[in-house]
């Protein structure tokens, strides 16, 4: 069985938790003998068009505008299908599937569409209503090639209610097409380990109450209420430090707020934390904050540290209740807020079991790569027999 990815970037070529869902995804089905290719746009010169890595086959198509992009999508796609015809369709993104959506063959491939995040929505979230008429047309524009993604699409994939409901709400898909199917976790790479050999790694004090984040900095991801959460905390849990790590936007802004509110001493922005060493990060910390304040999908960095045995608290945004309520309803703050969020911190931290939880089998009965490819391949297959029939 030969299975194509449609996405904009691999994760080594572009990080992001979409791109890592895909990537890993992508393994376990070339773990399980299928042959595994992604077509995606060459993110830099420098990147080869073609290239083998681990098993699976990358095509990178170049293109600097959109309708050049989508030509060349178009172009590279016949080729490949030609030479050696795929069995299934995965489109990660709408935007970098439109060319492949209108051609009559993307009917006749099973094409199964993950939809992880309303990019629309997102992108009106990070502009913080800043923007104007501009703002608003781009972000139409993005709800249209997301809606004609979603209907072209055989069926669609979700990891939470929350996004099931955005897309029938929203979008006016069909719940029949829908199917939740959660993400899973790499089980291997993060495992639980000498939090004494992690905090030496990064240079962190052994008595510090660790708090981490790994979230992209932008301003949906609410880490300005982290931190405004550590200026409150700190003088409830002594010997406070909060790791963020992470690039993006706001780096500046929220600099300049940790500076403002004087705790450099405190909070620190540690940046983009390599894939390899992010166990690490999450081993090295006694609680994992999400503090969204808009549009979480799922949140896989909640299953990561998890799988490290490190307890994640979140915000009630999104798919976060649902997500972490499956653990421990305890976990979640009360509400998005600076308050709420400080408050949780020092509860968490008084706690005197907080050392003695263990998430790893519930992840092994609910989170694994092998049960999402199995139940994605079921699909595949369904929806193979229903365009036979149809025929």
């Amino acid at each position: 069985m030969r299975v194509l990815n449609l996405a904009d970037a691999t994760f080594q070529d572009k990080t992001g938790g979409s791109r890592k869902y895909a990537q890993d995804l992508a393994l376990q089905m070339h773990a399980d003998g299928l042959d595994v290719d992604f077509l995606v746009l060459q993110q830099r010169p420098e990147l080869p068009l073609e290239e083998n890595w681990n098993g699976i086959q990358i095509h990178r198509y170049p293109g600097r505008g959109m309708l050049e992009r989508q030509k060349n999508l178009r172009d590279w796609f016949v080729k490949i299908q030609q030479k050696t015809p795929f069995d299934l369709v995965l489109v990660h993104f709408a935007y970098t599937a439109l060319a492949y959506h209108r051609l009559p063959i993307s009917q006749e491939i099973p094409t199964i569409r993950f939809f992880q995040g309303p990019w629309d929505a997102e992108y009106l979230a990070d502009k913080g209503g800043r923007g104007g008429a501009k703002t608003r047309l781009a972000a139409r524009t993005m709800y249209e090639i997301e809606r004609y993604s979603l209907q072209r699409s055989h069926c669609i994939i979700t990891l939470s209610e929350f996004m099931t409901t955005d897309a029938i709400e929203r979008f006016g898909i069909s719940r029949s097409k829908i199917n939740i199917i959660p993400p899973g976790v790499d089980l291997q790479q993060f495992t639980p380990g000498d939090k004494a050999a992690a905090r030496n790694r990064f240079g962190i004090p052994q008595d510090a109450f660790v708090v981490c984040s790994t979230r992209r900095l932008q301003r949906r991801m609410g880490l300005d209420l982290l931190i405004e959460a550590a200026a409150i905390a700190r003088h409830s849990i002594p010997g406070l430090k909060v790791r963020i790590a992470g690039k993006g936007a706001l780096q500046n802004e929220l600099q300049q707020q940790i500076d403002g509110l004087k705790l450099q001493d405190c909070v620190q922005l540690a940046g983009f934390v390599p894939d390899d060493l992010l166990a690490e990060h999450y081993r090295a910390s006694d609680l994992f904050v999400l503090p969204t304040v808009a549009l979480e999908g799922f949140g896989l960095v909640i299953l990561e540290a998890m799988a490290c045995n490190t307890p994640v608290m979140g915000t009630p945004v999104g798919s976060i209740p649902s997500v972490l309520g499956a653990f421990d309803k305890n976990l979640l703050f009360r509400e998005a807020s600076a308050a709420a969020i400080a408050e949780g911190m020092v509860e968490f931290a008084n706690r005197p079991e907080k050392q003695n939880i263990s998430f790893r089998s519930k992840l092994e009965q609910n989170y694994t790569w092998k049960l999402a490819a199995e139940k994605i391949l079921a699909l595949s297959s369904q929806i193979g027999r229903g365009i036979s029939s149809a025929a």
